[in-house]
C-alpha cells in the first residue's frame, strides 16, 4: 500500500509493481479516456477485490514511481516540487493512458528543457522551469521524445551526444530504477 495515495473513501485500488493505489476512480476517469471506457464495464474490472473496493492490476511494463505521479498530478498537485523525473513519469503514464491534458502539461514543462529547435535552445525563457540533466537521466529523456514523438528529439539527442560511448551501450537508470538503455538502431 502506498500510504501517501491510499484514500479511505477510494472506490478502486490500482496496482503497478506490487504497490497498491486505492483512489477515485471518477477522478481517474475525468483525466483518462481508457481508465473511464474501464470504469464504465464492470466486466473490465476484473475479479480482484480489496476491501470492498476492485482492483486493477496494471501491465507489467508500468511503474508505481510513474503511476504514483500521474495520481499526484490529478490530485494533489504541487508545481515547487518538479524535479524531472516526477515530469519524466507523469508524461510517460499520461502517454500511456490517454490523458491529453497531463500529455499537454508535460510537454509545457519539459519544453524549455527539450526546445524544438536551435533558436529556442540559444532564448531560454525565463519564466518557465527547465531541468539540469544529468548523464543518468539523458538516456531516459532520449526514450521519453521517442515515445512522445512530438518534435523534442533534437534536444534528447543532443543530451545523448553529450554521453561516452559506455554510458550510451550500459544504459542508465531512472530515479526509481528502472533501466533505460537505448537500441541498436539508436546508437
Amino acid at each position: 500500500r502506498d500510504p501517501s495515495l491510499w484514500y479511505l473513501d477510494g472506490n478502486v485500488v490500482l496496482v503497478a509493481q506490487a504497490v497498491a493505489f486505492r483512489v477515485h476512480c471518477g477522478v481517474l476517469a475525468r483525466h483518462s479516456y481508457v481508465f473511464s471506457s474501464w470504469f464504465s464495464s464492470p466486466v473490465l474490472l476484473g475479479p480482484e477485490w480489496l476491501d470492498g473496493v476492485p482492483i486493477v492490476r496494471l501491465k507489467p511494463t508500468d511503474t508505481a514511481h510513474d503511476l504514483r505521479q500521474a495520481l499526484l498530478a490529478v490530485s494533489l498537485y504541487d508545481p515547487t516540487r518538479l524535479t524531472f523525473s516526477i515530469v519524466a513519469g507523469l508524461r510517460r503514464f499520461a502517454l500511456a493512458y490517454g490523458m491529453p491534458a497531463l500529455v499537454d502539461a508535460t510537454r509545457y514543462l519539459l519544453s524549455p528543457t527539450f526546445p524544438f529547435d536551435v533558436l529556442e535552445w540559444d532564448e531560454p525563457s525565463p519564466r518557465r522551469l527547465s531541468f539540469d540533466l544529468g548523464p543518468d537521466q539523458a538516456i531516459e529523456a532520449y526514450n521519453l521524445a521517442k515515445m512522445a514523438d512530438d518534435g523534442h528529439i533534437f534536444a534528447a539527442v543532443y543530451h545523448c551526444a553529450q554521453l561516452p560511448d559506455d554510458v550510451l551501450r550500459r544504459g542508465s537508470r531512472r530515479a526509481d530504477g528502472t533501466p533505460e538503455t537505448l537500441t541498436d538502431a539508436d546508437l
